[in-house]
């Protein structure tokens, strides 16, 4: 997924439209046998089947959405949320598509929260907003790490890339681990890209002393 991420992905406003969420673990398979749903979560779906806010018999034509009201609290915690996109969007406009809209996805969120805790009459509160600000701008930075990590500017900057997630990745690494997991380079290549990395800021260079020639560990910083 992560490979099919595209600087005009980020342009047009499709990647930020996504909410990603990672998992560090491959969960084990297991084998259930099937079990009916709760009857709570059968009677909530059929509560929203029914769910009729002016009634009528024209509304599937003309429909007339009901209005979901927020707290001032609620809203102050979403005014916060914007004015910190607004500094990330000033900050670096390259991603300001995708921190652009922080603000709209942790109101839907916050929609989703008020409409399952409160069905019959939902209310957007200070819970709903912080819950659902933590989770979009979480996802936000998450969603810009990762395509400063994997969106690149043309070759060179695409194999600097792959080298700099070998070394976060690893935390620490030496020089030799290095050389062994970046086998598709040639030497020249690898120099020039460590080196880059190292001017821009990127890696830090470590000299360690051994009891025979030093060896030197790289580290992203």
């Amino acid at each position: 997924m992560y490979e099919s991420l595209t600087k005009e992905g980020i342009e047009d406003g499709f990647v930020g439209r996504l909410l990603f969420f990672e998992t560090l673990t491959r969960p084990s398979r297991e084998r259930r046998k099937a079990t009916d749903p709760p009857e709570r979560l059968i009677e909530t779906a059929r509560w929203w089947k029914h769910f009729s806010p002016t009634g009528g018999n024209i509304e599937s034509v003309y429909p007339k959405p009901r209005i979901i009201e927020s707290t001032d609290d609620a809203d102050a915690i979403f005014d916060d949320l914007a004015q910190r996109s607004d500094v990330q969007m000033a900050h670096d406009e390259s991603y300001a598509p995708i921190w652009g809209r922080a603000e709209e996805k942790a109101c839907r969120l916050a929609l989703i929260y008020a409409c399952s805790c409160c069905k019959e009459n939902p209310v957007i509160d200070a819970d709903a907003a912080q819950w659902a600000c933590r989770v979009s701008e979480y996802t936000t930075q998450r969603t810009v790490f990762i395509a400063s990590q994997w969106i690149a500017e043309g070759l060179f900057d695409a194999k600097q890339k792959k080298v700099l997630r070998a070394i976060r990745e690893a935390g620490t690494i030496s020089q030799g681990d290095l050389c062994h997991r970046t086998q598709y380079l040639t030497p020249k290549d690898r120099n020039e890209i460590l080196e880059n990395l190292r001017l821009t800021g990127l890696i830090r260079c470590k000299p360690v002393e051994t009891r025979g020639r030093p060896r030197t560990e790289y580290e992203a910083i």
